[in-house]
């Protein structure tokens, strides 16, 4: 079972099963300490930036990112592409990279990386994060107990409603 973006499984979802597990807004996340700008993100300053992404695989093509951004018109300078999102925290907040990610992620990082969370200055577009499995595993009951519990975790995520956190004041 992979879980992955519902808009970049096209390839996927003919050949297989599937069920939506919760959908998340983007966000950018910004070094508190490195960033080139203050006050609000800019759509200027976005694309003028330098941009650290997750990208699961060199060959995965396409990304909800990259098809968000094609529909907007914005364009982003990728400088460093990440296959494990993990590392993203670190990267951005030791550099004067951007990088447009999840937003319950961006949350979760923030409690731990000097980093602060902005809109995107942009319209872009929420994802729905949705399970895929090969029909041959449709019947395997250890398989069905694992897609209910992943079913089951994501129906309980509360939808985010609420303000961004705010940025933190730098202090040395």
């Amino acid at each position: 079972m992979v879980a992955i973006p519902r808009d970049t499984a096209q390839t996927l979802a003919h050949r297989t099963s599937s069920a939506p597990l919760f959908n998340d807004d983007m966000v950018v996340i910004a070094s508190r300490r490195r960033r080139t700008f203050q006050g609000p993100l800019t759509r200027e300053v976005y694309e003028s930036s330098r941009h650290a992404r997750f990208r699961m695989s060199p060959k995965v093509s396409t990304t909800h990112q990259d098809i968000s951004l094609r529909h907007t018109g914005v364009s982003q300078r990728d400088l460093v592409l990440v296959q494990q999102f993990l590392s993203l925290p670190a990267i951005i907040e030791s550099s004067q990279c951007l990088s447009l990610i999840q937003r319950r992620l961006a949350i979760r990082f923030q409690r731990t990386h000097e980093i602060d969370i902005f809109p995107p200055p942009f319209e872009i577009e929420p994802l729905t994060i949705t399970a895929y499995w090969g029909r041959s595993a449709e019947w395997d009951p250890a398989h069905a107990w694992f897609r209910g519990l992943m079913i089951q975790a994501g129906a309980s995520l509360e939808p985010y409603a609420g303000e961004l956190p705010t940025t933190r004041a730098v202090t040395d």
